[in-house]
This record gives C-alpha cells, structure tokens and sequence, in this order.
C-alpha cells in the first residue's frame, strides 16, 4: 500500500511506529525547504555587488574536499553562465590548492590554502558569526580597515535584513600567508571581504501537510543546524508557530532534566550541531513521545538513528537514506500523513487479529 503512495518502507517493523508518532521532528533545509538552491548576491561589507568575493568563495568550493552540500553547488554553477567559463578556468590555473582544513560542525567554516601571485592565500567561507569572530579587519573597495565595534554593528546589519528574507547567507574571508600548510591556529586575524546570500523556497506542499499533521494529533518541531532568524522566516512561510525557539548554545548550558521540561513547548531548535540534534530526540523520547526525525543530510543521521522512525527523501546523502526506516520517493510531505494512516490501520489490524 505505501509503495504505490511512492514510499519505501526499508524496516517493516517500523510502519507500526509510522502509525504511533505524536511529534515529527524536522531538519528544515530538503523537506521544509526545497532542494534547489540559487544564489543570489553576491556581496561586499557593505552590500555592494563583489566579483573577488565570489571569486574567493569559489576557489573554496572547488578545492574543499568535506561533504558537497547545496551551497557549494550553487556556487560552482556559476562558471556554467554565459561567458564565465574561462575566468574560472584562469582561476584554478592561477591559484591551485596547496592545502584545507574541511568544514566541521564544530568550527562551522571550511578553509582553503591556495597558492597566489606574491603570497600564499588561507580563504575561509561559513557561517557569518563564527568567520566575523576570526575577523580582525574589513576590506572595502580594495583597502583594508581595523574591524571595530560600529564595523561589526554595520555588517551585522546587512545580515539580519537578509536573514529576516529567508535567506542563507554565508561570509567570505582572507589572509596572505607565507606557509604551504595549514592549522587552526592560522584561522585568525583574517579580513572580512564579503557575504553569499542564498535563496531556498519553502516546499510548496509543506504548509498544507504540517497542517493536515497537526489534525492527526502530530506535532512537529524544526530541529536545524541553520541561523534562527532565517529558520523563525521559513517557518513562518509554512505556517508553523513558534512559541519558543532554543539555539545550540543554550542547550549547551541545560542539564537532561532542564532540557526535558523545556522540549516540550519549544516548537524550534537553531544552530544545532548533529549531536545536539540526536540529544533533543532522545529527550523527547524519554519524555515517552514516538518520535520519528526526517532529514536529508549527513548532520542528521545521528538523530534519524536515535528516534523511533527515522524517515528521509530521495535527494537525501547516502548516509541518511542508510540510517532511515522509510524513504519518500516524492519530494511531497503530504506522503507522510497517508503513511500515519496506514502505520494506525496497521496497529489496528494487529489489535484486532
């Protein structure tokens, strides 16, 4: 029955569970959101249109060896425009990798060694507040600037109006060195040269099945590794309240018993790390909700292995699909409510038989 509604149910035993969840957690970036990401500026501290910062975020991209992720993708898109093959093919021949440290949860930023014409170049690309904290100055126009109280007021500024679009916005930042490897400790004094804005549409279908949940008596909280304001926006978008809402940060200070109390009226959960994320189900669980998570990425396969379902879509990276109980072949949540359906008609013929 549920493979006709496009849905492959890996773990028989688990449609029973499908039938008895009371709160669905979600990442948002795949399912609430859908998986093609353009960009759509490309920016200087100031708002102002920047080639280098592209430029820069590109040379990232390309030679970053983590896990690709949809930003990446967008990014290296555009050498396929009209005209900009060559300049990006001149790019990589001028400035070849020397050496990286990968994106990690933890930093939240990957950096890139790429050789230069005079100096060697460390360029850094994540998430804005961690890059703007490894800032000790800002280029504008080519000069270079002490970075100061007002200058991080300013460039914050930009931000929030981005993130209060709905927008994922990532920072660009620099430094010349004179080295062929790379630490973490040279991940500091950098400059600040620019931002990415990132635009990702809520699923059409998302308002519709969130609330066709809620009149199946299932909640559904947003657990996401993304920036609150953009995350308070899309679930705006798609008509979920937010009643409370707790970054990673403060769960770091919560003991188990803090964080029980408090899972059960925070509807949003921002800036998690994979770990965070698989800690909020298993309080929930212990809570004595079924709990089923539904994610796309490599963060989430922590969380999909700790709830009692674990459910994940087509376009999701292999480690999620592995880690999941049911994959939805359609990109449509509306999938997930037929399956509550048949997961309760199951139940109820196992009751009756």
């Amino acid at each position: 029955s549920m493979s006709k509604k496009q849905t492959i149910v890996k773990n028989l035993n688990s449609i029973q569970n499908f039938g008895a969840i009371d709160i669905l957690c979600t990442d948002k970036t795949g399912t609430l959101t859908g998986d093609q990401i353009s960009l759509e500026y490309y920016m200087d501290v100031l708002g102002n249109e920047c080639q280098h910062a592209l430029d820069l975020a590109y040379l990232n991209s390309l030679y970053h060896t983590g896990v690709q992720n949809h930003l990446d993708d967008a990014i290296l898109r555009y050498r396929e425009m009209p005209g900009q093959e060559s300049h990006y093919w001149e790019l990589e021949q001028r400035h070849p990798k020397l050496d990286e440290l990968p994106f990690d949860h933890e930093r939240r930023f990957a950096s890139v060694l790429v050789r230069g014409s005079t100096e060697n170049l460390l360029i850094i690309k994540g998430s804005v507040d961690e890059v703007c904290r490894k800032c000790s100055h800002i280029e504008y126009r080519g000069e270079r600037h002490p970075i100061d109280a007002h200058g991080r007021d300013s460039v914050h500024a930009i931000v929030d109006e981005m993130l209060e679009d709905g927008m994922k916005v990532l920072a660009v930042a620099y430094k010349p060195l004179n080295q062929e490897t790379i630490s973490q400790d040279d991940e500091n004094g950098l400059t600040l040269l620019g931002y990415l804005a990132f635009f990702d549409a809520p699923k059409q279908s998302a308002a519709a099945a969130i609330e066709k949940l809620h009149r199946l008596h299932v909640d559904v909280r947003v657990l996401t590794g993304d920036n609150d304001k953009v995350t308070r926006t899309i679930c705006k978008q798609v008509g979920l309240k937010v009643r409370n809402m707790l970054l990673g940060s403060d769960l770091d200070h919560m003991s188990d018993a803090e964080l029980a109390r408090a899972a059960e009226s925070t509807d949003v959960f921002a800036k998690l790390t994979p770990d965070q994320k698989a800690r909020v189900v298993s309080v929930l669980r212990e809570n004595g909700h079924t709990v089923g998570f539904m994610g796309d990425g490599i963060n989430d396969a922590a969380a999909m292995k700790a709830a009692d379902i674990g459910i994940s879509v087509d376009t999701a990276v292999d480690v999620a699909k592995e880690s999941a109980d049911i994959i939805l072949l359609e990109k449509d949540l509306m999938v997930l409510e037929q399956g509550i359906i048949e997961g309760r008609k199951t139940y109820a013929n196992m009751i009756k038989y």
